[in-house]
């Protein structure tokens, strides 16, 4: 049974803030939970009761009659009796209260569904309210918010059409009408595909709010049933964690549930949604340190640094407004002092108690927030291109990403956000110093000085564990947090990277300018003891040139014939010969027409080059789907970015490499592309591929979808 559940935490800076008078109604609830040493802080304890008369009077009745019995159930007692209408409100408190990715698993039939939990679906999209004040968007990218609710129904797709075929079909009916129309995911599990439950789990039905609690309940509820098994556990315990990996299993079998025509239909999870689901089920914070991190940021001293650096990069872009992207808020230190001095922000965060504490400031501080909860990977969808001035990612935040093909991909949406000449502002904790100091840093006793971006006194950070090579994807530093008398208040895994490795990405991923700072000073040379390396990255390409070649920024293309080895010999050199001279004259004339060029033919393909993706994509595929000879199939790859040309025009440099390896994974009579050209061309007809390209790393790639 999971009883550890910390005392509320009280601070000096929490006694100075006052809260409006509770109804009578959470008065009670909160003395319920002082009991059992529940803390239910002031933004997630809402007057829930208060919008539905007939709630709040089972609330208060539940509240007088059956505290004492929950005390006993929490406390402990398996089998406790508890009316279940009762019971179902109280439990519907956390649906609504807790600003979560929620994923619950029910094993009733839809058609039970309401007699067993009569409130619950009302909670539940209740707690689902958008918490950003920018105007929602209904453009089938709903997957990009980081708040979502999902429910799992663990029965066939033929077992669910029998239950709305049945008595209670009107029930079962009404039950997919109200997920769809409160928003709730539903997603289903054939039971032959179910993973089995962790060992000595005893129940499959569950909430799970990603990181905070899991409850779990009898997975039979009847109405008759006045003997109910009920659990908590959080997330400092191996139990929950092995909750987390058992929906993890059930969200790689689920298919997604559409209710149409009356009948209920299964459809493939898009890679982005279950990708995303999955990626919510990594704990970002843990409870405990997300609750004290504003204490661990001290706003005052972090923005008497980096408020007047942002200041100067503002200046320098002669400025009086701008418009500002703050995509990783945590307490809203940045975001409310550059509102206070009158620029437009938007603020992005996932973690619901820094969202919390933001909010708690901001209103203190007389400055609103135009809050956002978007995943990084998607955020094209936030609207359209080129609407930032600048883009903010603090506090060491590009670690939070678990590999280096998640921080191309995001430093790639930051520059599709920001407007030429705009401004990326990241930084990073030094690694390269913390590695080759890694004897004296990994003794107890080292602290981080608190000087530049994480200021407080009063809890300082140490590397727990620091890996042997830095910059590789599953090699990642342990940070823990500790008080000053050394009392541990949570750990933070993070992603290292290598010396030169974030410049070098930014550089390939539209960034042609990048400023380096040490400590926030500029960089003087190319070693140093600063705990933070700050970048400011321009985007925008500058062509330079020295001696007879030149730099510039390009789309390249290749073309590539597919199984042209076999097909020699299948056709012999003179039928193969001429079947590529019609091929050859289809090439040029197309990528003349396009406005491209072609720089070398390849033997079985050509090296192309365009100013503009949407040129480039076009011409692709207008070769792969008519290669101008019956007998030869081609495949193609597009990359953009920084490559070398010679006085001869000859063009060489990693991209034109990074183009080849993508053309070499790209199917026969297929077109693959890399994210940057993905992003620029912006239509929707793309399938997502893996991104792993032999010998030049890891991009994200899409594959044209032409069916």
């Amino acid at each position: 049974m999971a009883t550890e559940i910390p005392a509320p935490r009280q601070t000096a800076q929490n006694s100075k803030r006052k809260q409006a008078p509770a109804p009578p109604v959470e008065e009670k609830f909160s003395a319920l939970l002082a009991r059992l040493n529940i803390e239910i802080l002031p933004h997630r304890l809402r007057p829930v009761a208060q919008r539905q008369r007939l709630a709040e009077d089972i609330m208060a009745s539940f509240i007088d009659v059956a505290g004492d019995q929950l005390v006993k159930l929490l406390a402990g007692k398996q089998e406790v009796t508890v009316p279940l209408d009762r019971l179902e409100v109280l439990v519907s408190l956390y649906y609504t209260g807790i600003k979560d990715t929620y994923i619950g698993t029910d094993s009733h039939l839809p058609s039970r569904f309401r007699q067993v939990h009569p409130f619950l679906l009302d909670y539940l999209a209740e707690g689902a309210t958008p918490i950003n004040t920018l105007p929602s968007r209904d453009d089938g990218h709903g997957e990009c918010y980081s708040h979502r609710r999902v429910r799992i129904v663990p029965h066939a797709i033929d077992t669910l059409n029998a239950d709305l075929q049945g008595l209670d079909g009107d029930q079962a009916r009404e039950y997919f009408e109200q997920h769809e129309q409160r928003d709730v995911v539903l997603l289903q599990v054939d039971p032959a595909d179910k993973p089995a439950l962790p060992a000595g789990e005893w129940t499959g039905d569950l909430g799970l709010w990603v990181n905070t609690c899991a409850l779990l309940f009898e997975p039979s509820i009847n109405a008759e049933n006045r003997r109910l098994r009920l659990e908590q556990l959080y997330p400092s315990e191996d139990r929950f964690r092995k909750i987390v990996r058992y929906v993890s299993r059930l969200i790689e079998k689920a298919s997604l549930v559409e209710y149409r025509d009356g009948m209920v239909h299964g459809a493939p999870l898009s890679p982005e949604f279950k990708e995303h689901l999955l990626w919510c089920l990594g704990v970002m914070f843990e409870p405990g340190l997300a609750d004290v991190w504003d204490e661990f940021v001290d706003a005052p001293r972090r923005v008497r640094r980096l408020g007047p650096f942002i200041d100067r990069q503002v200046r320098q872009m002669d400025l009086d407004q701008a418009r500002i992207f703050d995509a990783a808020m945590g307490t809203g230190a940045e975001s409310i002092y550059l509102l206070q001095k009158g620029h437009q922000v938007t603020s992005n965060e996932i973690e619901p108690r820094l969202i919390a504490h933001a909010q708690e400031a901001a209103a203190e501080g007389g400055a609103p927030l135009e809050l956002m909860s978007y995943d990084w990977r998607h955020l094209e969808h936030l609207g359209p291109p080129e609407q930032y001035d600048i883009v903010l990612a603090l506090g060491n935040s590009l670690s939070c990403l678990p590999s280096v093909a998640d921080v191309r991909t995001v430093l790639t949406r930051f520059a599709y956000l920001l407007r030429p000449n705009g401004r990326l502002i990241v930084d990073e904790r030094n690694y390269p110093l913390i590695l080759s100091q890694k004897r004296d840093m990994s003794r107890p006793s080292y602290r981080f000085p608190p000087n530049v971006v994480y200021c407080s006194r009063s809890i300082q950070a140490r590397p727990a564990y620091i890996p042997e090579e830095l910059g590789v994807d599953g090699e990642f530093l342990v940070l823990e947090y500790l008080r000053a008398d050394g009392t541990s208040v949570g750990q933070f895994k993070v992603l290292p990277f290598a010396d030169g490795q974030i410049a070098s990405i930014l550089e390939d991923t539209g960034f042609g300018s990048v400023e380096q700072y040490v400590n926030l000073r500029a960089r003087a040379g190319a070693s140093d003891q600063s705990e933070f390396v700050t970048y400011v990255a321009r985007r925008t390409f500058v062509e330079s040139g020295v001696g007879s070649s030149r730099e510039f920024e390009a789309v390249i293309a290749f073309t590539d014939v597919s199984r042209s080895t076999p097909l020699k010999k299948e056709l012999g050199a003179k039928r193969y010969g001429a079947e590529w001279r019609k091929h050859d004259r289809k090439v040029r004339g197309a990528v003349d027409h396009w406005k491209g060029r072609i720089v070398n033919s390849t033997g079985d393909g050509f090296l192309t080059a365009f100013e503009s993706s949407a040129t480039a994509v076009a011409c692709m595929r207008e070769i792969v789907g008519d290669t101008g000879s019956d007998a030869l199939v081609v495949r193609a790859g597009i990359s953009k970015g920084k490559v070398s040309e010679d006085k001869y025009g000859n063009i060489r440099g990693h991209e034109v490499d990074v183009a080849a390896r993508i053309c070499d994974v790209a199917r026969p009579d297929r077109l693959v592309v890399d994210d940057r050209v993905r992003l620029d061309v912006g239509d929707s007809d793309w399938i997502r591929l893996g991104g792993k390209l032999r010998g030049v790393g890891s991009r994200q790639l899409w594959q044209h979808d032409d069916s």
